[in-house]
C-alpha cells in the first residue's frame, strides 16, 4: 500500500482536490492506520502527475496559488488494480519489538514505565475507535451507505488490534513484575548465602 494510493481513493470519492484538502481528509480518516504530513501528500502528488494518474490545475479562486488534481482514467484504472490485489501478510519493521529482545540490558522500571505508557495511550485510542464506530454504526450509515460498512471494518480492525496491545501491555507488566520478584529472591537467597 502506499500513500499514493490513498490519494487516488480520495480523488475517487470526492472529486477534485488539492493538497490542502487532501491532508485534512487523511487527518479525518486513514491516518490512524497510515498517516502522512504534507511534504509527503505533495511529494506523492507529483509522482502521480509524472505517471499520468492525476491532472494538476491552478486553483483560480484560491488565495494561496494552490493546485486541484483530478484523477485520470488511468489513475482510476490503477486505483481499481491496487483495490483487487489480495490482502498480503504484513511484514513490519518494529523497533519497539527489537529493544524489547534485548531488554535485558536496561532496568526493569523503565520498561515498566514504558508499558504503562503505552497501555494508557492505548487505551486513549480505543476510547477514540469506539466513538467512530458509533458514529459509523449511525450517522454514517445513513449518510454514506455505501462506504461506511467498510470504514466500519477498518475501524474493527483497529478496535481489535488496540484491545490486543493493552491485553499485551498486561502481560508484559505481569512478566516484569514476576521477574522482579524472582530477581529479588535469588539476591535475597545469594546475600543469606554471603552471611553464613
Amino acid at each position: 500500500m502506499s500513500l499514493k494510493h490513498i490519494i487516488l481513493g480520495f480523488l475517487k470519492a470526492e472529486g477534485d482536490l488539492s493538497g490542502y484538502d487532501l491532508k485534512g481528509l487523511i487527518d479525518e480518516s486513514t491516518a490512524h492506520f497510515w498517516y502522512a504530513d504534507f511534504s509527503q501528500i505533495y511529494r506523492s502528488l507529483t509522482a502521480l502527475e509524472e505517471k499520468h494518474w492525476v491532472v494538476a490545475t491552478d486553483d483560480e479562486e484560491s488565495a494561496h496559488n494552490r493546485k486541484t488534481y483530478h484523477l485520470t482514467v488511468e489513475g482510476d484504472a490503477e486505483f481499481l488494480r491496487w483495490l483487487a490485489d489480495d490482502l498480503s501478510p504484513i511484514r513490519a519493521r518494529r523497533p519497539d519489538l527489537v529493544k524489547l529482545f534485548f531488554g535485558e540490558y536496561v532496568p526493569i522500571e523503565v520498561h515498566r514505565q514504558k508499558f504503562l505508557k503505552r497501555k494508557a495511550a492505548n487505551q486513549q485510542l480505543l476510547g477514540t475507535y469506539r466513538a467512530v464506530k458509533h458514529m459509523l454504526e449511525t450517522e454514517d450509515m445513513i449518510t454514506y451507505p455505501q462506504s461506511a460498512p467498510f470504514w466500519l471494518i477498518t475501524v474493527h480492525q483497529g478496535i481489535f488490534v488496540t484491545e490486543a496491545i493493552i491485553r499485551w501491555c498486561d502481560d508484559a507488566l505481569q512478566i516484569l513484575a514476576d521477574l522482579e520478584a524472582k530477581q529479588q529472591s535469588n539476591s535475597d537467597r545469594s546475600n543469606e548465602e554471603e552471611t553464613e
